[in-house]
């Protein structure tokens, strides 16, 4: 079909140089046009270049040089793994179209012909990291995509949703794995994320006795799609916990975690100070929650305050938060707390009423350190 764009993957060593030469042009002509941008040297250099090679030549889940083919002539190409070993997720980590092809709709065109491509190809869904810029993700929402939360670096995502629905299930209160769902071979680029304050907080407590209890034993839900479940977290090292904290941290108006606060946050894990609850799409993490021990002379026994709420946007409104409030009430009763407190905004407010924290405890103030 004539103007029809076709998917041309680097099969030679040839194919593999013309795809290295244009990268490196994509990247000084497009990403990095300042000579002094800091990360343009990397980019450029050999640590990239041999990262990911080492992915293309790896036995599975490689990565993928491909062109975009039209009317004879490659217009432009894109760089991405299919992960087929876990859940299907596609990761486009780099795409262009040759600035003389560009206009006239052929970006959008070749962004189809690529999810048409990955789909072939065992994809279920795809993710790309925009970097936060407004024109690039005007682009990719123009072909479905959505804003969704931050990578483990705090660099802003974009996920095309997955088409299948989800079950939701409880798994035993036990240890769970988070682990290798996304592109972690090469680091991305640091983004720094604009302050805002929280606002007006208000404090809300569920007295664990009084709460309706379920357990935490695996249950059988028929449903179509990728099952859900809900545990708790393992490896304070979990590359996946920092994506979802980067996310809630984002989507709050706050600063990434530095290396120091990843440290201190893993520590408060291994010391107990602080349990995660993980909910789980397949292998991939789109949700958590926390809750921290403390002692109440009110109640003179321990009690539990939740925290890190947050799931992905894209897996809202599927019965995921109401299973992770769950899981956090049912551990924090089996281990002898006397409630569980959550510090909420005043928008959130009717969203851990619906959760069952129906008891107000007036409001929060803090004395923040400078």
């Amino acid at each position: 079909m004539e103007h029809q764009i076709t998917i041309r993957e680097a099969a030679t060593k040839e194919d593999a140089a013309v795809f290295w030469e244009q990268l490196h042009s994509y990247h000084k002509r497009d990403i990095f046009p300042d000579p002094e941008d800091e990360d343009r040297e990397y980019f450029l250099g050999a640590e990239y270049q041999n990262a990911i090679e080492r992915g293309h030549d790896r036995p599975q889940d490689r990565f993928r040089y491909v062109f975009f083919h039209r009317d004879g002539q490659d217009i432009g190409f894109a760089l991405a793994v299919i992960y087929g070993t876990e859940d299907g997720k596609c990761f486009i980590m780099e795409f262009c179209v040759y600035p003389q092809f560009r206009g006239g709709g052929a970006g959008r065109a070749c962004a189809r012909a690529l999810l048409a491509w990955a789909k072939t190809n065992g994809a279920t869904y795809a993710e790309l990291n925009y970097g936060g810029d407004e024109r690039r993700m005007r682009f990719w929402q123009s072909v479905g995509f959505v804003k969704n939360g931050a990578d483990e670096w705090g660099e802003p995502l974009m996920l095309l949703p997955p088409e299948e629905d989800m079950s939701v299930k409880d798994v035993p209160a036990r240890d769970m794995s988070v682990k290798d769902v996304a592109v972690k071979d090469v680091p991305a680029r640091d983004m720094a994320v604009k302050d805002m304050s929280a606002g007006d907080m208000s404090v809300r407590d569920v007295p664990i006795g009084d709460m309706s209890s379920g357990d935490m034993s695996v249950k059988d839900v028929p449903a179509r799609g990728v099952p859900v479940t809900v545990g708790l977290l393992s490896d304070p090292t979990d590359w996946q916990l920092r994506k979802l904290e980067n996310g809630f941290r984002l989507e709050i108006g706050e600063q990434a975690l530095t290396e120091g606060q990843q440290a201190c946050l893993e520590q408060a894990v291994r010391e107990g100070r602080i349990t995660f609850f993980v909910a789980k799409r397949g292998c991939r993490a789109i949700g958590i929650c926390s809750v921290s021990r403390c002692f109440s002379t009110f109640a003179c026994a321990d009690t539990g305050v939740l925290d890190d709420f947050y799931i992905e946007p894209v897996f809202r409104r599927k019965g995921v938060a109401r299973r992770l409030a769950e899981a956090a009430r049912n551990w924090c009763r089996e281990n002898g707390m006397a409630s569980v407190t959550v510090c909420c905004a005043p928008c959130d407010e009717g969203m851990y009423q619906s959760l069952g924290f129906a008891v107000r405890l007036g409001s929060t103030y803090a004395s923040l350190s400078e």
